[in-house]
């Protein structure tokens, strides 16, 4: 295994404390994700709960009222998820940039990068949606068309929840994990859509669990520390509160892309000491 899971991982979570760079990013997409979805809030377009899934969950086990779903909320819903997708991909391909290549790019230089790669970047990302994420909404919509067929119990329902968990984990085992690093590729390495995939597909035998093991330990935190902040806003009934949780989890999001940038160091220091040797 040629991944540092502790190293990665304490470097991961410290990295928007320690640079400045990379925490101006990390903020930046906390405050964007804060301020659209306090609109969305605000206008009615989303409900209060449905800015953070936890709280969601919970609220809508104590209640049976129907949320009023119209075409418009729908289509606003649709087009700010799109605009926050892409805001997503500039300020994650520019803190991999940041983080990759440390004090020798600033934050003007890392988006200057990003600018000329953005499309790129852009492109691995449809592919893997469409490689990753299709099929297992296909098994989401599959597994709980069975569920609602049979019964709606809360039994079933707890079934349908453990088998799509498993088949998340291992399809992302097997699959998702294997593009971890194919942005790095296409921003870093400068490679084109496919041959990042291929490159991150290839990179990653023999480091899976590793990068396994980093992704569960960041996302583990990441859960208790939104569930720390989401629990007060069953305890109000301000919706200004129900915003928070969104922000939060843009700004952790940081680790995520911290991660990435420093696994494929890693790997590419081994292959190039190989190659020497």
């Amino acid at each position: 295994m040629n991944v540092e899971i502790g190293e990665t991982i304490s470097k991961s979570i410290m990295a928007p404390f320690r640079d400045k760079d990379i925490f101006t990013l990390a903020l930046t997409y906390a405050i964007i994700s804060l301020i659209i979805t306090a609109i969305l809030v605000l206008t009615g377009i989303s409900s209060p709960s449905s800015a953070s899934p936890f709280s969601t969950l919970l609220s809508n086990t104590a209640t049976t009222q129907q949320p009023n779903i119209s075409a418009a909320k729908i289509t606003w819903s649709v087009l700010s998820s799109i605009v926050m997708l892409l805001i997503s991909i500039a300020i994650t391909t520019a803190i991999i940039i940041k983080a990759h290549y440390g004090e020798k790019y600033g934050i003007s230089k890392a988006l200057g990068l990003m600018k000329s790669r953005y499309f790129t970047v852009l492109a691995v990302d449809i592919l893997i949606f469409l490689i990753v994420f299709i099929p297992l909404l296909l098994m989401f919509l599959l597994i709980g068309a069975l569920s609602i067929a049979s019964s709606s119990s809360f039994a079933s329902l707890a079934i349908f929840f453990v088998i799509a968990l498993i088949l998340v984990v291992v399809y992302l085992f097997f699959v998702g994990i294997r593009f971890a690093i194919a942005v790095p590729f296409a921003v870093i390495n400068n490679s084109g859509p496919i041959n990042s995939l291929k490159s991150s597909w290839n990179s990653m035998k023999g480091n899976m669990w590793g990068v396994f093991a980093i992704a569960l330990v960041i996302g583990i935190v990441m859960f208790v520390i939104e569930l720390i902040f989401d629990v007060p806003i069953l305890l109000t009934s301000n919706p200004m509160f129900a915003v928070i949780p969104s922000a939060i989890s843009s700004f952790l999001s940081s680790w995520y892309a911290v991660a990435m940038a420093l696994i494929y160091g890693q790997l590419k220091s081994t292959k190039r000491h190989r190659d020497k040797n």
